[in-house]
């Protein structure tokens, strides 16, 4: 009997040790592809000048939107509320090189964080065994990938969201404020505050109002209402940002594409009130389903309810980003999770496509000029960014997986 305990203890060792191996081995190119990154930063590559600018226009005038209003090849726009402005004055002095630079670490260390913080909240048991090549399939993935080229916000606001929900039980305070600041430099991170309402601890929501609060005195202490009213007059209701450009992955940037002429595609029509009752018909069945899961009971129905709001924060917002899609680390290891608990071949599958959807990158058609020429125009608009529906193969998956976690929760209580 020794003997026996004895052998499967040195079969384990070995295992633990060739699984060590292997996940040093895959973080070592992980590591390589985000240093291969970071060499080939540059200027054309780099959209975090435009925070960076908000942040001089503000030191300048008083008004963080200056260059908003400007138009031909000085054209740079800052699309955050005022408070990232004035957060980012004291990096003025790095330079353009050295700011670009600082924002590459600064974005590579939230990667790393959200990783780490992802695996320890959902973790099933694969994850944790053999996440070195999770880790480079994280770093190779194009919304990764352009996130940290083009030095854009997507891992930081994934990190930050992911952060609340893990503080949300024991740390209420924590998860507000994390949640606030989210919201006070990217205002479409609050809509997961509709999950803390309804599913509770509403404390969250209260903490984060109130350090909101305290985020939106900042500007108002320097420069009273004018960065405030510059935001609402040029971002929020302005016509300087190209919706439906093909990066928007999101519900206004989908019919907007369909229903409203621009250079690049041909439309069903012109027809921008079309396009944006179709937008809030669409995002009120988003926001119901959501809704109907949202007190799903247990540890495993938070996740699955939570990564439901994520999904649907990044539909719901006017301007989502491609690079944002990051932030769907968390979803697709949640349903990864529930499908060791609930497994589905039909899940399985749809999840896999789903996630070859999510990583189709802007302009992934370039190379075939008959499939161009078929995705600009008419109904070829549809199929124009996969990624879209990518989401939405998440959030019904994810759906469904509430649904059964739902009934086999309940049937215990039944029984009994």
């Amino acid at each position: 009997m020794t003997h026996t305990t004895a052998v499967d203890d040195a079969t384990l060792t070995a295992r633990r040790r060739i699984r060590r191996m292997i996940n040093l081995a895959f973080a070592c190119v992980a590591l390589f592809v985000i240093g291969t990154i970071g060499r080939n930063l540059e200027p054309s590559f780099d959209d975090s000048r435009q925070y960076r600018q908000g942040a001089r226009n503000l030191v300048e005038t008083g008004d963080p939107y200056t260059t908003t209003r400007l138009s031909g090849s000085q054209y740079l726009p800052f699309p955050n509320p005022p408070l990232l402005a004035y957060l980012l004055v004291p990096t003025l002095p790095l330079g353009e090189e050295g700011g670009r630079f600082a924002w590459f670490i600064l974005n590579v260390t939230a990667g790393a964080s959200l990783f780490w913080l992802v695996l320890r909240l959902t973790g099933p048991a694969w994850a944790h065994h053999y996440w070195g090549p999770l880790a480079l399939g994280l770093a190779y993935s194009p919304p990764t990938y352009l996130c940290l080229l083009y030095g854009q916000f997507g891992l930081m606001l994934a990190l930050l969201l992911v952060a609340s929900f893990a503080l949300s039980t024991r740390h209420t305070l924590g998860a507000g404020a994390t949640l606030a600041f989210a919201t006070a430099i990217k205002l479409y991170p609050g809509l997961p505050a509709i999950y803390y309402l309804v599913r509770g601890p509403r404390r969250v929501v209260w903490w984060a109002a109130a350090v909101g609060a305290l985020l939106v005195l900042i500007p108002l202490l320097f420069h009273g209402l004018r960065p405030y009213q510059a935001y609402v007059e040029t971002v929020l209701f302005g016509t300087v940002y190209p919706y439906a450009a093909e990066f928007n992955v999101s519900l206004l940037g989908f019919w907007r594409r369909l229903f409203t002429l621009t250079s690049r595609f041909t439309a069903f029509a012109d027809a921008p009130t079309l396009a944006l009752t179709l937008t809030v018909v669409t995002a009120f069945a988003t926001l119901a389903l959501c809704g109907w899961f949202t007190r799903v009971p247990g540890e495993l129905g938070a996740l699955l309810a939570f990564s439901m709001w994520l999904c649907a924060t990044m539909l719901l917002s006017p301007i989502n980003g491609y690079y944002n899609l990051t932030g769907l680390l968390l979803p697709l290891l949640v349903i990864a999770r529930s499908l060791t608990h609930y497994p589905s071949i039909g899940l399985s599958a749809g999840a896999l496509v789903s996630t070859m959807l999510i990583c189709a990158p802007p302009g992934w058609y370039e190379g075939w000029p008959e499939l161009t020429n078929f995705l600009l125009h008419g109904w070829g608009l549809v199929a124009l960014v996969p990624g879209l529906f990518g989401i939405y193969g998440y959030l019904a998956i994810l759906a469904v997986q509430a649904y059964r976690h739902q009934q086999a929760w309940q049937a215990p209580a039944e029984v009994g």
